[in-house]
């Protein structure tokens, strides 16, 4: 019969169970571990605090060396930028030199051109027209300041040749000029001034004015005009080669058409003054009027050598 467990000795059965367990659960261990005392815990804690702020140190750090190297690769993006920007602005203004230095030189090349052009080499015979497809000869090689210090030669000695001539007048002397300079074209720097072409039209056929000397050259540059003036300039050529006057040709085209009332009497009045003059008796040439006769075989001569040459005979 079971005896009744006092306070006491459950008490006492308790902690023996306990101690078996923790026996039981602390078995292989040499020692028992220790309970954590509060200066512990609080160093325990102070260093994890030091810990972390170790660590957000590190990653302010690791932001900051982000932002400065993002800063470092912007500002050599922008210097290369500005690099290329002044380069680019370089190579720009070093264009626009050069194209004002070529501006210039052609511009002083014309000038250069009608003061003094460069010779060219006549002929007896009627220069040819130059047709309009032909290409011109390619430069002689040879460096820049060679080729120009040659033409610069070349026009100094035409401009000795053509406006030292005492026989010639100043207008002369420039639209002479104008035709040898377009017969040298390919090295002279020619360029087209329409008074001087227009000179060459008035005059080709006067002797006093375009001498036997340069006919050819002057020839040789009006057979390549077009248009209204090369319409005008073989008709010219026409009536001085058959001997027809600008009064003639006047006195022509204002003869009445047919069916004209007045006609009649006109042409009754044109007989009588043309009797009268038939009965006058011719008096004897003068030295103007034999001047004049050899002006206008000149003038007939040529006449017909630019016909030919237009191929307008």
């Amino acid at each position: 019969m079971s005896s009744t467990e006092t306070k006491e000795e459950r008490k006492a059965r308790r902690k023996a169970e306990k101690e078996v367990k923790a026996a039981a659960a602390g078995a292989g261990d040499d020692t028992e571990p220790k309970e954590e005392t509060k200066d512990e815990r609080r160093a325990r804690r102070a260093a994890k605090k030091a810990a972390k702020a170790a660590e957000e140190v590190k990653e302010v750090e690791a932001e900051e060396a982000g932002d400065k190297k993002e800063k470092g690769d912007k500002k050599d993006k922008k210097e290369k930028k500005d690099k290329k920007d002044k380069k680019d602005k370089k190579d720009k203004s070093d264009k626009v030199d050069k194209k004002d230095k070529r501006d210039k030189k052609r511009k002083r090349d014309g000038d250069d051109a009608d003061a003094a052009p460069a010779e060219t080499i006549t002929t007896s015979e009627p220069t040819e027209a130059v047709p309009a497809e032909a290409k011109p000869p390619k430069r002689p090689k040879g460096s820049k300041k060679a080729n120009a210090a040659k033409l610069a030669a070349g026009v100094t000695t035409l401009s000795a040749d053509v406006f030292a001539d005492p026989t010639l007048s100043d207008a002369a002397k420039k639209g002479i000029a104008y035709a040898q300079a377009f017969a040298a074209k390919d090295t002279s720097g020619w360029k087209f001034q329409k008074a001087k072409q227009g000179w060459l039209l008035r005059n080709v056929f006067s002797s006093a004015e375009v001498t036997d000397a340069y006919v050819d050259v002057v020839i040789g540059y009006l057979v390549t005009v077009v248009g209204g003036a090369r319409a005008a300039l073989v008709s010219r050529a026409k009536d001085v080669r058959d001997g027809k006057k600008v009064e003639e040709k006047e006195e022509e085209e204002a003869k009445p058409e047919a069916g004209d009332k007045e006609a009649p009497a006109e042409a009754a009045d044109a007989e009588a003054k043309k009797g009268a003059e038939t009965a006058t008796a011719p008096a004897a040439p003068t030295p103007a009027d034999e001047e004049a006769e050899a002006a206008a075989a000149v003038a007939k001569s040529r006449a017909e050598r630019l016909l030919a040459a237009m191929g307008e005979a």
